[in-house]
């Protein structure tokens, strides 16, 4: 079987399928907020922000919750909690994800984002004629951080809430040192 199956399994036997994700989040009292490249957003008041994230932007099942860890693990104060997993209404597999709300105060430039992200330890790539902007270290590679997946809270805390993260290894050509055992 494929991963996409063992976990399909898995939670249909331990009460974490949804058939229809977007029902079940209205079912809840969620209210709809937006949408973007990889999710569907919904709030739950001012507390927390439920996702349906489409997995398919990633080699594997692997590689997303990757992604879920080296978030929790860069951005503590916004951690991703995984709260089941279905398919949207294109079939394709979907994990439900609950990540604390956050006001944006501060819209970050891309000065104020590559500051941040030197003060982590990560170098900057920009690659033209596109303009694609990439963070790595010698672990990790972090794209897809714009004003609207960082930003400054009112106490000048910098949070990271959605960005675009993998494990840098030997193989992509950034100096990796990540080996996947």
């Amino acid at each position: 079987m494929d991963q996409e199956a063992d976990l399909e399994n898995w939670a249909q036997l331990n009460g974490y399928w949804h058939d229809n994700p977007h029902a079940y989040f209205k079912e809840l009292g969620y209210k709809f907020y937006g949408y973007g490249g990889e999710a569907q957003v919904y709030t739950e008041g001012d507390s927390y922000v439920h996702k349906i994230c489409r997995t398919g932007q990633y080699d594997n099942l692997i590689r997303f919750i990757d992604r879920i860890t080296i978030q929790n693990t860069l951005c503590p104060e916004a951690f991703l909690e995984v709260e089941g997993f279905g398919r949207d209404a294109q079939r394709d597999f979907v994990v439900l994800l609950k990540q604390r709300f956050f006001r944006q105060e501060h819209l970050m430039d891309e000065d104020e984002i590559t500051l941040f992200m030197r003060c982590l330890g990560f170098q900057k790539l920009v690659e033209e004629p596109y303009h694609v902007v990439r963070y790595f270290s010698d672990t990790v590679i972090v794209e897809d951080l714009h004003p609207g997946n960082i930003w400054m809270t009112g106490d000048s805390n910098v949070v990271i809430i959605d960005a675009y993260y993998r494990f840098n290894s030997p193989g992509l050509g950034l100096g990796g040192k990540f080996i996947f055992g």
